[in-house]
């Protein structure tokens, strides 16, 4: 039966398509004229060996990607984009110099609110701490260093101590007419 419904719709034809209607350029929305319309331009929108890197259609129309070509074989990753954009950052920072300092937080530190006698009491406090861990650390010196430069600072640091204590019975001002 030559006359089936079903072999009307038969694609498997080896004609190239043939255009029913008007034909619009890819992503222009421009009408594309009747006398472009040449077997070459045919052979280049339908052909079967397209470039790798290109936009398909449904309707066959392939067109070049927009942006640069990629490098290699294969497309970026976001993240390998995201480094050669830092990178490229970076490197325009690196020529041009800059036009304002770069801007310095700073942080005001609280205010110490103890007495003068209080912070002199701590400060003596941990002098006296120190010297403490100085002193253990001079008993603790093996043999091999008891005649070293090692030794010999720790013997001055610890020569301190008669200084600490004297500063520590010193009689501060109170201050106010409290004297």
């Amino acid at each position: 039966m030559p006359g089936r419904y079903w072999d009307r719709f038969d694609d498997r034809s080896a004609e190239p398509p043939t255009i029913a209607g008007p034909l619009l350029w890819p992503r222009c929305d421009r009408l594309i004229s009747r006398r472009c319309l040449t077997d070459n331009l045919l052979t280049r929108l339908f052909s079967p060996g397209r470039d790798p890197i290109v936009s398909r259609h449904s309707d066959g129309i392939s067109y070049p990607m927009p942006g640069p070509k990629p490098q290699g074989d294969h497309a970026l990753t976001s993240a390998e984009r995201m480094r050669r954009l830092r990178e490229k950052r970076r490197a325009e920072a690196a020529d041009k110099p800059p036009d304002k300092p770069p801007v310095v937080i700073r942080y005001r530190r609280p205010k110490d609110r103890r007495s003068r006698a209080d912070q002199w009491s701590d400060a003596i406090n941990t002098l006296t701490d120190c010297l403490d861990r100085y002193q253990e650390w001079r008993d603790n010196l093996p043999a091999s260093l008891a005649d070293s430069a090692l030794a010999e600072r720790l013997e001055a640091m610890l020569e301190c101590r008669e200084l600490v204590d004297q500063l520590s019975l010193a009689d501060l001002p109170r201050g106010f007419g409290r004297d």
